[in-house]
């Protein structure tokens, strides 16, 4: 009965697939996300912080979504919303404004996933607010 799933667990990589860094990211969006048209597809630029909790460090991920999904995504995908993204990690290099050699980390997301939605400031009740 477990026929159609052990193609997938007995498959052998590509040889593509040995060279990347596959993550789950969970976090909160730093910014609304940017949609692009490449001329020939949609492209959904995005940040995410995580934050270790035990060291408070907090880590800023871009992201980029490529394809059909864009569009619809980024009505959603707004700042301070709470996400996880499954993709691969990558180190891109580019040269700077000012000449300097930069880096960044990256997602090239497969997945996102919306999981909740941060209470904007004014909504949160306030503890004066309370009769008691």
């Amino acid at each position: 009965w477990l026929g159609w799933l052990l193609p997938s667990i007995s498959r052998t990589p590509s040889p593509l697939e040995d060279d990347m860094i596959q993550a789950t990211l969970v976090g909160n969006l730093g910014r609304d996300a940017e949609l692009k048209n490449t001329g020939s597809t949609d492209m959904l630029k995005f940040s995410v912080a995580t934050t270790e909790q035990r060291t408070k460090t907090t880590t800023w991920v871009s992201c980029v979504l490529w394809g059909r999904r864009a569009a619809p995504l980024s009505d959603y995908m707004k700042k301070g919303q709470q996400v996880v993204v499954f993709g691969t990690l990558t180190n891109r290099t580019w040269e700077g404004q000012d000449g300097t050699e930069r880096k960044t980390l990256e997602c090239n997301v497969s997945e996102v996933k919306l999981v909740g939605k941060r209470e904007p400031e004014a909504t949160r009740p306030v503890d004066d607010a309370i009769p008691f």
